[in-house]
């Protein structure tokens, strides 16, 4: 193989890979904010007032069920608007919230953990499902300034087992 045809390998294959951190990065960046906000809703109720016009105006508002628990909350702070609808257990089950320039939706499994994450800003989306040990198995990710998607399957130990940008 000429020096050429190695150089232009190793340079597809540099892409490939900046293109698979990217996704990473954004599912690390989209988990964090998806935490953050957890503890944002999580957090004290305020008061609510109600107004002459019909509206309700609050920063929290919680949802019980018949026994008393918590069942949906909605909450806004100043960058981080979302939606938690937990279980009977309290934990939360899924989260839909606005940070930033973006959003992004969390679906966790009985345990509270995190199975699936969808999020989109202005850099693009991306889609993340993780296993019972917090391991991101499957990612497929599309940033606007790299517009060739990916779609990338991982093993249990995070090593690469097949992407479609090989």
């Amino acid at each position: 193989m000429s020096i050429e045809k190695r150089l232009e390998r190793l340079e597809r294959e540099l892409g490939k890979q900046k293109r698979r951190n990217k996704s990473l990065l954004a599912a690390v960046a989209a988990l964090s904010a998806a935490m953050i906000l957890t503890v944002v809703l999580m957090g004290p109720l305020g008061s609510a007032q109600a107004q002459n016009d019909g509206q309700l105006v609050a920063r929290e508002i919680l949802l019980v069920d018949e026994d008393g628990d918590a069942r949906v909350r909605l909450g806004a702070s100043q960058d981080q608007p979302g939606l938690a609808l937990m279980g009977k257990d309290g934990k939360a089950k899924a989260i839909l919230a606005a940070y930033g320039d973006g959003s992004f939706l969390v679906l966790n499994n009985a345990r509270g953990q995190t199975r699936l994450l969808l999020s989109v800003d202005s850099d693009g989306s991306g889609i993340n499902v993780f296993d019972d040990n917090d391991v991101v198995r499957a990612a497929m990710a599309f940033m606007n300034q790299d517009p060739v998607p990916d779609l990338a399957l991982y093993d249990k130990n995070r090593e690469l087992i097949w992407s479609a940008l090989e």
